[in-house]
């Protein structure tokens, strides 16, 4: 093929030509391919913790500071088991603070591959007032969430440890 393109042109440039698509192939094969991350991101919803429960339970994972309400004094976090267990199965954990408001958390949901709602002593409805906790709501609009997400054919998985 590549003497059609070199016919009647001098012998070292026929060579030259040829060293010169040889050494763009070789480069072209040997070029570094993006490389993806399969990993499955998975997103954790938080309890409130208070902080004498933090201290009293070392196998809590607390979040920074900046999520704390001083008011309340809550902190957010999830036990470090969830965490790790995901984690050696090969995925990414983000956490998903209870109270997230939906305008930023349906952002979120758009960049995780599901969701693990964690166990625990949480009352999912106030018992006097009967109000859904914060947390309920939360996980409310994660479910739609995920039915919407499988009714359009992207399988949205959701699991709940108790």
């Amino acid at each position: 093929v590549m003497s059609r393109f070199l016919h009647g042109v001098g012998k070292p440039i026929k060579v030259w030509a040829i060293l010169t698509v040889l050494v763009i192939l070789c480069r072209v094969g040997t070029c570094q391919k993006p490389s993806f991350n399969n990993a499955p991101v998975i997103g954790v919803m938080t309890m409130p913790c208070q902080f004498g429960e933090i201290e009293e339970d070392g196998r809590f994972h607390p979040f920074d500071s900046k999520t704390m309400n001083p008011e309340d004094h809550f902190y957010y976090g999830l036990f470090n088991s969830y965490k790790t267990y995901l984690e050696i199965a090969g995925a990414k954990v983000v956490p998903i603070i209870h109270d997230t408001p939906r305008e930023k958390l349906l952002p979120l949901l758009g960049k995780l591959n599901g969701v693990l709602f964690t166990g625990g002593g949480l009352d999912l409805v106030d018992r006097q007032t009967k109000e859904y906790h914060v947390y309920t709501k939360t996980s409310q609009i994660i479910f739609d969430y995920a039915l919407n997400q499988t009714d359009m054919g992207d399988y949205f998985p959701l699991i709940g440890i108790c």
